[in-house]
């Protein structure tokens, strides 16, 4: 999947390297609502937790699984291939060798302190 500009500069070390992306269950819409030029996952709906107005869906994409935030309104059919699109302008790419997340463009500095990176 393609990253915005930005995040694709913060991460440019990593590039050709193993990392751990990061996508938070509400950075995700149902493939075609929204921006045409976002990546498309087929994936597989397995439980829907209902929230009131939100439900967490868990799904399948091969052997790994993950959760979406959804509406209760855009609820998918359970054990049929659905399309999702993760918004990847609010996408966290880690390195795994030291765990920092490359897309804040900040370091921890000790205990309550940040600094700001390139």
């Amino acid at each position: 999947a393609k990253l915005p500009k930005e995040l694709a500069e913060r991460t440019q070390s990593l590039l050709g390297k193993e990392v751990v992306l990061g996508i938070r269950p509400k950075a995700f819409v149902v493939a075609g609502q929204g921006e045409t030029s976002l990546p498309v996952w087929k994936v597989v709906p397995e439980i829907a937790e209902m929230l009131g107005e939100e439900c967490l869906v868990h799904m399948t994409v091969g052997d790994k699984r993950f959760v979406v935030n959804m509406s209760p309104h855009d609820l998918p059919a359970m054990d049929k291939e659905m399309e999702i699109s993760p918004l990847m302008n609010r996408a966290h790419i880690f390195d795994p060798a030291t765990g920092r997340n490359m897309t804040l463009g900040i370091e921890l500095e000790g205990r309550n302190s940040i600094r700001r990176i390139k």
